[in-house]
């Protein structure tokens, strides 16, 4: 029983430390683009 609930916890505590760098990443690319488009002025092509 204490090896499946290793793999139980292992696979609860895995899927967040995936999920937070990609969601960081993400906010951090909106936030170099929108600074990008800020510095050149341009305003966006809805």
């Amino acid at each position: 029983m204490s090896i499946d609930n290793l793999w139980i916890v292992g696979g609860i505590v895995s899927v967040p430390l995936l999920i937070f760098p990609l969601l960081a990443l993400a906010l951090i690319m909106e936030r170099i683009v929108f600074l990008l488009q800020v510095k050149n002025k341009q305003p966006l092509n809805c």
